[in-house]
């Protein structure tokens, strides 16, 4: 949930750079595609340094308890985790700009905060 909190709050913050950028000459899709592909390298990064750290922190004590270096982590396990990764990321990132590109550009930059 923090998680969540966090990606929305950064995108209403870059609610006027996305405005700035439609101005300039973008339009609503290419934008939208723009943060779904920082979404996609939030996503990507966010996973690795998950993996990292959980294997960093876990292969030691499985080691020592079970001798073996790798974990077991069933499929189902793994793919319901990173369904809920690309939803918290999806919804934080895309649904937001979405929500938040709703309006017309110069009302958002002309609007003061």
């Amino acid at each position: 949930m923090t998680a969540l909190n966090t990606l929305i709050t950064v995108m209403a913050r870059r609610r006027g750079d996305l405005a700035v950028t439609r101005l300039a000459g973008a339009d609503r899709r290419r934008l939208l595609g723009i943060v779904g592909i920082e979404a996609a390298i939030v996503l990507a990064t966010a996973l690795v340094l998950a993996a990292g750290v959980g294997g960093l922190t876990l292969a030691p004590m499985l080691h020592t308890q079970l001798h073996t270096w790798l974990p077991y982590l069933p499929p189902s396990y793994l793919l319901a985790g990173i369904s809920m990764a690309v939803a918290v990321v999806a919804t934080g990132m895309v649904a937001s700009a979405v929500a938040f590109t709703r309006r017309r550009a110069i009302e958002v930059v002309s609007a003061v905060e």
